[in-house]
């Protein structure tokens, strides 16, 4: 994060079971809005007690079809992250749903996170295509044999673009299966500079 501070940059964090204190204090903050937004709803006369969160607080959904499947998405955003540890030690922080360094909308965390996933599913959609990957039986090694998928498909694609192929990454794997040369050159000589 120093680094990122040092370039004046922004960052985004998606806050995980895996820091314990930041995901709890986070979860109570926004049951807390949650509860708070559906009151004020009911009793809109006691909108003075909770105004300072409320007015940082923004919530934004979406639906869609997705492949004959509805697809429905909530974020929920505050600006106002001094309930959470974490934002007082690096006050930095600006929003709180997804960890931010700047101020963004619910809406814009929404599509951030979206294409995230977007990035995620296509590569593991293109691993499946190329290797099979779902249909693998192997329990113990899983994870070893998804880092040397990951591995090859880059293998494939910078060969692809050093070899100026107009082919895809299928054409390239058969390629590799058929041309030991290939593989002298991409896997055992090492790759120079792109």
């Amino acid at each position: 994060m120093d680094a990122i501070r040092e370039n004046e940059a922004d960052y985004l964090l998606t806050v995980k079971k895996g820091n314990p204190l930041t995901c709890q204090e986070t979860e109570e903050l926004f049951a807390e809005l949650k509860k708070e937004q559906e009151q004020l709803t009911e009793h809109p006369e006691k909108a003075a007690a909770c105004e300072k969160q409320l007015a940082s607080y923004e919530v934004f959904k979406t639906s869609e079809k997705n492949r004959s499947r509805m697809e429905y998405r909530t974020m929920q955003i505050c600006h106002d992250t001094e309930l959470i540890t974490l934002c007082r030690k690096q006050p930095e922080i600006k929003t709180v749903g997804i960890i931010s360094s700047r101020n963004i909308s619910a809406q814009e965390a929404l599509e951030i996170k979206r294409n995230h996933w977007k990035i995620e599913n296509s590569l593991h959609h293109v691993l499946d295509d190329l290797f099979r990957e779902d249909r693998s039986s192997a329990k113990k090694s899983k994870n070893n044999l998804a880092v040397i998928r990951k591995i090859v498909y880059n293998l494939i694609r910078i060969a692809i673009f050093k070899e100026k192929k107009e082919s895809g990454p299928t054409e390239m794997r058969d390629q590799f299966s058929d041309d030991l040369t290939l593989i002298e050159k991409y896997v055992f000589r090492g790759i120079s500079r792109l």
